[in-house]
């Protein structure tokens, strides 16, 4: 059996990203329950409501000082350090490689997506201004 994990750290309050991580669960939900378990990776409560039964949800704590400045530091230190480092540190990065997930989507852009060790999914939002430069934000 396959084990997807989703990293579901929006509400919604995040507008599109959160329609976007509704999507994506419509579609796992739909996989063959005999063949795919999904376990879902929550930051916000919010998701406690909305999830189906057949999912487990795993809670995930608020980044700790530690980890925001790890991740701060990451555009400077090489990827493979600023890996290590947390996953000693951060109960979320321990959380998420402790699962066993064989894959793990992110639909929201997250930074922890590139600091596990699974193989990881994640979704890019907001490019179609570089292929259509009609949009306001565009102005250059």
């Amino acid at each position: 059996m396959k084990k997807i994990g989703v990293y579901l750290s929006v509400g919604p309050h995040a507008g599109g990203s959160f329609q976007y991580c509704l999507s994506v669960l419509k579609y796992l939900e739909g996989l063959d329950k005999k063949k795919v378990k999904i376990l879902a990776f929550v930051t916000n409560n919010a998701w406690g409501k909305i999830l189906k039964k057949n999912i487990k949800i795993i809670k995930l704590i608020k980044p700790n000082k530690i980890e925001l400045i790890l991740n701060y530091l990451s555009i400077f230190v090489p990827a493979n350090v600023i890996k290590f480092l947390l996953s000693k540190l951060s109960s979320n990065v321990r959380t998420l490689n402790s699962s066993k997930c064989d894959y793990l989507i992110f639909p929201s852009q997250e930074n922890i997506a590139s600091k596990i060790n699974i193989k990881s999914i994640t979704m890019i939002h907001d490019l179609m201004h570089r292929y259509e430069r009609n949009f306001k934000e565009y102005d250059f």
